[in-house]
C-alpha cells in the first residue's frame, strides 16, 4: 500500500516537475518574442533578431517567431537566412500571404526573380485585394527594368488603395525610366499635394523638369528642398547646377561652397564649382578646384586639368 502511495506521489512529482518546466519555458520564450516585438517596431533589429533566436531557442514550436526572424535578417540585408526562415513559417502557416510576401521579397533582394514571382503569385491567390502586395510586386519588376509591368502593378496597388503615396512615387519613377515625363509630373504633383514635405519627391520632379528643360521649374523644386532640408549637400548641389545652366556662375558658386560645407569630399560639387571659377577666368581656383575633385576620384576633373593646364594629376 505505502509502495503504490510513493508511486503515485513520484508520477505526481513528475507531472508537476514536467508541468512547470514546460509552463516556465512558455513564459520565457514569450517574454522573448514581445521583446523582440518591441524592438522590431522602433527599428532595433540586430537586438530584436537577438530574442527571437532566443524565443525559437527555448520554444521551437513558437511558430510566429519564425516570420518575425525573417522580417529581422531581411531588414538586416541577410536575405538568405530570411529565406530560410520565412520557408520555416511557411510550413507552420501555408495560408499566411505575409509569409509568402516575405520570402518573394528577400528571393527579390537576391536576384532570386522567379522565385519571387512565384510567391508573389501564391501571396495575391490568398488575397487578391491587398494593395501592398502589388506595390512589391511592383518593385521586383522595377528591379528587373521591366517598367511596364511594374506601372501596371503600381496603378493596381492604387487602384485598390487611391491614396497610398508610395504606388505614385515609384509609378511616377518607372514612368520616368519610360521617359514619360510629363505623366510623371502628373504623379509626383499628385503626391505633392497630399504630402507637401516629401523632400524626395521635389529632388525627383525637379530633376524630371530637367529632362524636359525646364530649368525655371526645376529651380524651384530645388529650392524648395533646400528649404525642407537646409544642412543636405545634394540639395544645394542640385539647386547650384541649375545656376550654373543658366550661367549665373555667382549664385552657382555659393550653392556649390554649401554642398562642400555639409559634404567635403563632395567629387562633383568641386568639378562644377572649378567650371564656375573658369567662367570667371579665375584659373587658380579653378586648378585648386579640379585638383581636389580629382584626388578624389573625378576622371573629367582630372581629363580637364590635363587638357586645359597641362597638369597630371
Amino acid at each position: 500500500m505505502i509502495s503504490n502511495v510513493i508511486i503515485y506521489l513520484t508520477i505526481f512529482l513528475f507531472i508537476l516537475v514536467s508541468l512547470y518546466i514546460a509552463f516556465r519555458r512558455s513564459i520565457e520564450g514569450y517574454y522573448h518574442y514581445v521583446t523582440g516585438t518591441n524592438y522590431l517596431k522602433v527599428g532595433y533589429y540586430d537586438v530584436s533578431l537577438e530574442e527571437f533566436l532566443l524565443c525559437i531557442q527555448i520554444q521551437p514550436d513558437y511558430k510566429h517567431a519564425y516570420y518575425q526572424t525573417g522580417i529581422c535578417y531581411y531588414y538586416l540585408g541577410q536575405n538568405l537566412q530570411a529565406i530560410v526562415k520565412f520557408t520555416q513559417a511557411i510550413e507552420f502557416f501555408p495560408n499566411d500571404k505575409m509569409c509568402y510576401l516575405g520570402r518573394a521579397n528577400s528571393y527579390a533582394k537576391v536576384m532570386k526573380f522567379n522565385e519571387a514571382m512565384a510567391d508573389f503569385k501564391r501571396a495575391m491567390d490568398l488575397d487578391g485585394k491587398d494593395h501592398y502586395i502589388y506595390y512589391n510586386r511592383g518593385l521586383s519588376y522595377f528591379e528587373q527594368n521591366k517598367f511596364k509591368e511594374a506601372i501596371s502593378d503600381f496603378e493596381k496597388a492604387i487602384e485598390l488603395s487611391p491614396e497610398y503615396i508610395l504606388a505614385y512615387y515609384s509609378k511616377a519613377l518607372s514612368l520616368c525610366e519610360l521617359e514619360k515625363y510629363e505623366d510623371a509630373i502628373y504623379d509626383f504633383d499628385f503626391i505633392i499635394d497630399r504630402d507637401p514635405k516629401y523632400l524626395d519627391t521635389y529632388i525627383k520632379r525637379g530633376l524630371t523638369y530637367c529632362e524636359l528643360g525646364d530649368y525655371l521649374n526645376a529651380y524651384k523644386d530645388f529650392d524648395k528642398a533646400v528649404k525642407l532640408s537646409s544642412q543636405d549637400a545634394y540639395c544645394y548641389f542640385l539647386r547650384a547646377t541649375i545656376h550654373l545652366e543658366v550661367e549665373d556662375y555667382y549664385r552657382a558658386i555659393l550653392d556649390f561652397n554649401q554642398a562642400i560645407n555639409f559634404d567635403q569630399d563632395y567629387i562633383e560639387a568641386y568639378y562644377f564649382r572649378g567650371k564656375c571659377f573658369y567662367a570667371y577666368e579665375d584659373y587658380e581656383n579653378t586648378v585648386e578646384d579640379w585638383k581636389l575633385s580629382a584626388k578624389l576620384g573625378s576622371i573629367e576633373a582630372k581629363n580637364d586639368l590635363e587638357k586645359t593646364f597641362g597638369i597630371r594629376v
